[in-house]
This record gives C-alpha cells, sequence and structure tokens, in this order.
C-alpha cells in the first residue's frame, strides 16, 4: 500500500537497480524536477543522459494525459522506469511515488515492477505549522517540508504571529517580540526565502499567516497605541480596528510579507476574537467589550454608524481585505468570527478557513455552518476542528475526516464540493506529543485530502504502510509501530506515556537502531521514538 494511496496500480514483483540511475528529462517541465530527485532518494546517485534510449529513468511532461491536475503515470518494467506527468505537479507526485516503491534488501536496491495511473481529488492540500508559539530550527523545518512534499501535499500554511509574538525580523515593526521566550530566536529574512525556495522544489505553495485582529498580546505590549483607549486598562487581546494606526501597522506588515512570500494568498487570522468564558489571570472577562467601551471606536464608530460587533468586525475585514488586494494577493480567514446566519457585508472572493463554529461565549453560533458560507458563494477549505487537528482527534475521528462533509450539527456530504477546494491538517503550539505524533499525522492527512472521494481502509496494511513511510526503507518487513503505540497516533490523551504498557520496549530499540539510509524526518521520528524509550528502561 502507498501512502497516499494511489488510484491505479497494478504490482506484479520486484526487480533489482543500479545505485547509480541515468535520467532522461524529454522537456523543461520535466528538468524542472530533476532538483527534487536527490531530496526524495538521497541514497541513489543520479547522472543526466542525453538520450533516452540510455536512461534508465525518463520523465516525460504530456499536458493532454488528463484532465485531472497532478496527473501521473509510472511504469516500471525490466529495470527501465518511465513517468508521465500532466504538469510539474504531477511529475513531483511521481517521484514521491516512486521513492515508496524502492527498498533496500541484501545490500541492494530494488524497485516494484508494474503500472501505477494517479491524481489528487482535491486541488488544496495543506498542512499547518505554527511558528506564533515554536521556534522551529531550519534544518528541522525541511524536513518537515519534505515530509509534506512526499505526502503530496502542496500547501504550507505557517502561522507565524500570535499572542506569545512573531516569528519573522520585520524592517518596519523592530519591537514585535518573538515567540522564543528563551532565546529570542526569530527567522531573518532571508531563512524564510531559503525555505520558500526549498518548498518550491516540490511545488509547494508557502502561505503566510499574520493574525489579527486578536492574538495580539505581543503587538498591543510592544506598540501600546494600538491597544483600545477605556476607563480601565485594555487587556490588548484584540487590537483597537477603528484606529488608523492599526490600518498603517497592517498595510505595513502585510507588504513585507507580501515582497516576501510570492504566494497567491496571504491568511490574516480572525479567528478567537471573543473570549469572554476565559478568565486566567491575563485574560479579563468581557474583554472583547473593549471595542464597546473604547472611546475612539465609540467616536469613529459613530461616526461610521456601526453599532454591533459584527459591523465592526466586517469593517475591520473591508478594509484590511483592501490592503491585502492592493498587494495583488487573495486573503484567507479562519470563519468562527463572520456571522453566516444572514448574508455577510464583505467580499465573496474572500477564502474561508472553516475550522468550527464559534464556541458557547465566543461569537456567532445559531443558524451557522459551513453549509451557509457555501450558499452563500464562498470557497472553503476544510479544516475541521477536531477531525484535522493534531492531539484534539481519535482514530476513529481521523479516518472519518472528509473535506466535503460538514460535522458539527449533522454528519452530511454538502453537494457543493466543488466549492470546497480542499482540507488542511493544523498542528499547533509546542505540545509535547508533536515530536511523536507529527509525521503520521500528516501522512494521514494527507491520505484524507488526496483520496476524499474514497474511504481510507483501517487495516494492519495500512499500519505497515504508515511504519514504513514514517521510519523508512530499511523497515524490517512485518514491523508494525501500532504494535507499540497506545494510540494509532499519540496525542495528548496519554500524557504519561505512549507505549502500550505490554510493550516490549527492549525490542522496539534494536529494530530502531537497526534503521539506516534514513530521510530527515525519519531520523527524527526514530529519535523521538528512542528517547521515550530511555525514558521507561
Amino acid at each position: 500500500m502507498f501512502i497516499p494511496r494511489v488510484k491505479d496500480e497494478e504490482i506484479n514483483g520486484k526487480q533489482k537497480i543500479k545505485s547509480v540511475l541515468k535520467l532522461f528529462f524529454a522537456d523543461e517541465t520535466a528538468k524542472k524536477a530533476s532538483l527534487a530527485v536527490p531530496e526524495f532518494i538521497p541514497y541513489l546517485r543520479f547522472k543526466e543522459s542525453e538520450k533516452k534510449a540510455e536512461a534508465d529513468v525518463c520523465f516525460t511532461t504530456i499536458p493532454g494525459i488528463s484532465e485531472k491536475p497532478e496527473y501521473y503515470e509510472i511504469y516500471s518494467e525490466n529495470g527501465k522506469i518511465q513517468i508521465y506527468a500532466k504538469d510539474f505537479r504531477g511529475h513531483v507526485n511521481a517521484l514521491a511515488t516512486l521513492s515508496e516503491m524502492l527498498s533496500f534488501e541484501n545490500g541492494g536496491f530494488y524497485i516494484q515492477s508494474g503500472t501505477i495511473k494517479d491524481y489528487p481529488d482535491k486541488p488544496f492540500r495543506s498542512f499547518m505549522i505554527d511558528t506564533g508559539r515554536k521556534y522551529i530550527p531550519i534544518p528541522e523545518f525541511k524536513a518537515q517540508i519534505l515530509f509534506i512534499a512526499r505526502s503530496k501535499m502542496n500547501k504550507l500554511h505557517i502561522h507565524l504571529s500570535d499572542a506569545e509574538g512573531y516569528s519573522i525580523d520585520f524592517d518596519s515593526y523592530k519591537a514585535l517580540p518573538s515567540p522564543d521566550k528563551k532565546f529570542g530566536k526569530k527567522y531573518t529574512k532571508s531563512e524564510i526565502r531559503e525555505l520558500i525556495s526549498y518548498a518550491a522544489l516540490f511545488g509547494i505553495d508557502v502561505i503566510p499567516e499574520i493574525d489579527m485582529p486578536a492574538h495580539s498580546f505581543g503587538l498591543t505590549m510592544a506598540y501600546p497605541e494600538l491597544l483600545c483607549k477605556t476607563k480601565n486598562a485594555a487587556n490588548g487581546w484584540v487590537a483597537c480596528i477603528s484606529n488608523d494606526a492599526f490600518y498603517m501597522y497592517a498595510e505595513k506588515i502585510l507588504k513585507e510579507i507580501s515582497e516576501l512570500f510570492p504566494c497567491e494568498y496571504i491568511h490574516i487570522g480572525t479567528d478567537e476574537i471573543d473570549m469572554r468564558d476565559v478568565f486566567n489571570g491575563r485574560f479579563l472577562k468581557h474583554q472583547f467589550l473593549d471595542w464597546n467601551e473604547c472611546e475612539v471606536c465609540r467616536r469613529n464608530f459613530k461616526k461610521l454608524g456601526l453599532k454591533t460587533v459584527t459591523e465592526r468586525f466586517y469593517y475591520f475585514l473591508r478594509r484590511v481585505y483592501d490592503i491585502v488586494t492592493s498587494l495583488g494577493k487573495k486573503m484567507i480567514i479562519w470563519n468562527d468570527n463572520v456571522d453566516i446566519s444572514e448574508s455577510p457585508d464583505i467580499p465573496k472572493d474572500i477564502l474561508i478557513e472553516f475550522w468550527r463554529i464559534a464556541a458557547p461565549q465566543r461569537g456567532p453560533r445559531e443558524n451557522c455552518s459551513m453549509k451557509r458560507f457555501l450558499e452563500e458563494g464562498f470557497e472553503v477549505i476544510n479544516a475541521h476542528f477536531p477531525y484535522a487537528y493534531i492531539g484534539d482527534l481519535t482514530r476513529e475521528k481521523l479516518f472519518l475526516f472528509d473535506t466535503d462533509r460538514e460535522y458539527h450539527d449533522f454528519p452530511e456530504n454538502l453537494g457543493l464540493n466543488h466549492a470546497i477546494l480542499g482540507g488542511e491538517g493544523c498542528a499547533w503550539d509546542d505540545r509535547y506529543y508533536i515530536k511523536y505524533s507529527l509525521y503520521s499525522f500528516i501522512a494521514m492527512i494527507a491520505e484524507r485530502c488526496y483520496n476524499n472521494y474514497s474511504k481510507t481502509p483501517d487495516t494492519k496494511d495500512l499500519e505497515l504502510a504508515l511504519t514504513r513511510f514514517t521510519l523508512g526503507i530499511t523497515t524490517p518487513d512485518g514491523f508494525n509501530m501500532q504494535d507499540y503505540l497506545k494510540d494509532f497516533i499519540p496525542n495528548e490523551k496519554a500524557p504519561e506515556t505512549i507505549f502500550k504498557p505490554d510493550a516490549d520496549l527492549y525490542k522496539l530499540r534494536e529494530v530502531l537502531k537497526s534503521l539506516k539510509k534514513q530521510l530527515p524526518s525519519e531520523k527524527l521520528q526514530t529519535n523521538a521514538y528512542l528517547g521515550e524509550i530511555k525514558r521507561h528502561i
């Protein structure tokens, strides 16, 4: 079994291949994919051949091969491999599959023989990484990007700011704090360009997110002029959106973002504005009412005739939308503060990332749903909580995730599937279990987005495939990591240990230490397991 599963396969054995392969690229699109080859398959060596007849692997682009974007075909026979793809992303996906067809046995490399024809069900397959709360070292970040590419995802959403701080060093607002409280680390623009360039090897678009107007402690502490002006000190969770100084901030920051990230989208957050049910010493009860109590907001919103919280939020959205579109970008927002029970006064070309109906006391709820966004003409990305959230889902929920399905009030296929572009898995903050669960989670969310129109089989074959996909080509036949783990994907429900009580950790350690020829993510995954074993024996 492949991860993600391929649409059509006829595998009829395997054949030994040389450790140095000659590659032939028939056109410029195919040639572009050559840079990804050593990233997917670093344990082989490659030479470019000028003659197709002499090549071991031939790449050819045929735009008319299928109507499906990212379509590809692989023919592997008699030591020769032919790859035909509709477009660049088709070649990348073919390479990802090709890397899974390889095995290392008795000191030699083998590849499966047969035919594969494949394409993704959804055009938008994304994973979100949170750097607004935790600094991820560049080598580890690249390991995650490569794994996302191997999982055939085509989008990487980076959450760049949160209440804790900003992970990029901006020129226009130097005082913005780093989320890394211990070392104060931020990414330089040069490092961000390095990550974007690396993602581009695989045709992955990198979507930046600057969260506003809530999650703004870092912003309002550094720049108190962006606080609401109230009789009682405003706590700064939400910035003062009637203040022109806020839109000056938004314009300058988003301009730097647009110059740095070539992606067509900019995500501006907009989630969890209303947090009135929270009180932990840092939040203030009814803090969202800063907008009602603020003398600047009262004065400016009265002139504009904006009386309700929703009207004021839409005012903010329209102003930031104008900034984003003036930069030649498309805007994405989280859904939970749009009162979609009625037609909202906001542009319909805003891309909606749906994660949930607002929680009680945290925003509009009655008659709100993902279906209503579709009925109003919005396009949607499905990131349903907890089905697409690391650590917040069960095995059952993971296998139920369907980008075209509504979950809150009724598990219904919405029938407007053309407007649901795809799905996104989300890995928030620095929860301890992420090092054990990240790669399995990415692989399974990718599988559900890639094969949205067919059920993922919850079988031992899948467990074996996932084990090999996350640990590498030297994983012993029949070795199943699920035999040792409490949960299919370790999460916060089992903080004392990730292993079953009767797991033979000495045997597991022996197998993990024997693994060779691993990709960076596979080494990180193996070391995480070994570290947890060391804690217990």
